[in-house]
């Protein structure tokens, strides 16, 4: 048997790293009949590519996300509607995780039971420093089934209680209309997590803002707010987003609005460099996934799969076709939907139709064709839903060249606050050991764009925002000898 470089390559990887969050997926709905090919589909990558499993499931995972222990070994999953463990029993306080109108329709309704996430509505992390606690992101829906609030539920696996218990539940963590499309890398630390969800536009506004929230063993932080590059289209369905596994790109995609790529700073978490590109409207129906080595971008459009090389000075022009759906049923078309990069390196291929078999990429790091699409090649035990299960790169770790932040810990750390008050009515106050000399300061906005800036500053000297509007900022200081403090600063006069 021939054994690809990729696979031993990524084995040793995880081995090393022991971060097997996204090793257990779990697909499927009811009604239960193996033979009628209904029921769950249990992908488990353990050996390299997936062992597929029947399993009994009540509750419809067109939409959802399961989590592993870092050795591999499922400890929960979800639809939205309740927590599972691995023995498929709903754990303690599990149950109706978000109650309400669009609960009772989706989930407890006997005539429409489904699901109630929707297209990465829902991600499931470890917590930062505790090992046996994990939270749930959740986005509620209300009556009229659009997203209002990003919630989370904390759970907890310990001795006590080894079947796991919801400690916290539904808690609200941003309210805002919100699009699907959740997702999160690690900071640059290594540790934390970056969350990021898309405000939704309205009929009367489109959007091109993006709520990111920081996840660290203390909690969940404030959200803030970025406007940045071109706006969403209002159908904001049938549509996924992504971080490259090095956690350098964010990427958005959906047919109508086209394909989005930014820059992301892991140690600020801030969007940049926005690009744009559009597709003819030839599909309803997208998906996006980024090969291991983070270097080509894959995006599936029903009947076409692409390539773009993202190390490339023009993205745009390094795409290539390396699929065209070849017309098989199983027993729907298996045309290409949502993609998801697997434990082993592999890319898994949903389709937006519920069929027995998903498309694989088999070479995700190589260039054009010999990337190797193997179209409806992996066999599941039961049809599935459209989605594949919302996971991130669990295994990414600390940036080698560290965050150039709050060096000024180093110089002295009994300084808690560089810059004070904050929020600020106009008027800040730079806290820095007076023997460091002149700094210079600068503003930017959330889109990058530099608005302020005031040379040869004195380390304690107040200066004034001249016509700055309120809102959410970053600032910058640096001396001469090439140190530098930086943050955000809210304006609110």
């Amino acid at each position: 048997m021939r054994i690809s470089f990729l696979f031993i390559y990524v084995l040793i990887y995880n081995l090393a790293t022991a971060q097997m969050h996204d090793n257990i997926w779990m697909l499927g709905y009811p009604p239960n009949d193996s033979l009628m090919q209904f029921g769950g589909s249990m992908l488990d990558f353990s050996g390299g590519d997936p062992n597929v499993s029947f399993f009994e499931t009540s509750e419809h995972l067109g939409a959802s996300v399961s989590m592993s222990d870092p050795n591999g070994n499922l400890i929960f999953y979800s639809n939205g509607c309740n927590i599972r463990n691995s023995k498929h029993e709903v754990i303690e306080n599990g149950e109706m995780l978000m109650p309400g109108f669009a609960y009772e329709i989706r989930c407890n309704n006997s005539q429409f039971r489904d699901h109630y996430a929707s297209y990465q509505s829902i991600l499931a992390l470890q917590m930062p420093e505790r090992p046996e606690q994990y939270i749930l992101f959740h986005q509620f829906r209300n009556d009229t089934f659009f997203r209002t609030s990003l919630n989370y539920s904390e759970i907890q696996f310990n001795i006590e209680y080894p079947n796991g218990i919801v400690t916290n539940k539904n808690k609200i963590a941003l309210k805002d209309t919100l699009s699907p499309n959740l997702t999160a890398t690690k900071h640059a630390n290594g540790r934390d997590w970056w969350i990021i969800t898309p405000e939704n536009p309205s009929w009367q506004k489109l959007s091109n803002s993006y709520y990111t929230l920081l996840l660290t063993s203390d909690g969940v932080s404030e959200p803030s707010k970025q406007s940045i590059g071109e706006r969403w289209e209002r159908r904001d369905w049938s549509c996924q987003s992504i971080f490259s596994p090095d956690g350098s790109k964010y990427i958005r995609m959906n047919p109508f609005s086209g394909l989005f790529i930014y820059d992301f700073d892991r140690c600020e978490g801030i969007l940049s460099n926005p690009q744009h590109f559009s597709f003819p409207l030839d599909t309803v129906m997208s998906g996006v996934a980024v090969s291991p080595n983070s270097k080509f971008l894959y995006t599936c459009l029903q009947d076409k799969i692409y390539q773009f090389d993202l190390s490339s000075d023009n993205i745009k022009e390094s795409m290539v076709k390396v699929a065209e759906y070849d017309g098989f049923q199983d027993p729907l078309s298996t045309y290409f939907f949502q993609a998801m990069l697997a434990p082993n390196g592999k890319i898994y291929i949903s389709s937006p139709n519920t069929v027995r078999s998903m498309t694989v990429i088999e070479n995700p790091n190589e260039k054009g064709l010999t990337c190797n699409v193997n179209q409806h090649s992996l066999k599941l035990k039961t049809r599935i839903g459209w989605m594949t299960p919302n996971f991130v790169n669990y295994r990414l770790g600390e940036m080698e060249e560290g965050c150039d932040v709050n060096s000024v810990d180093k110089i002295d750390s009994k300084i808690d606050k560089i810059i004070f008050p904050n929020p600020s009515t106009g008027t800040i106050q730079i806290n820095l050991p007076t023997d460091i000399g002149e700094v210079n300061f600068q503003l930017c906005d959330m889109g990058g764009q530099q608005i302020f800036i005031q040379n040869d500053v004195l380390p304690s000297e107040e200066i004034h925002l001249i016509n700055i509007a309120n809102g959410l900022y970053f600032y910058k200081i640096f001396d001469s000898q090439g140190r530098s403090w930086s943050g955000k600063v809210v304006v609110a006069q």
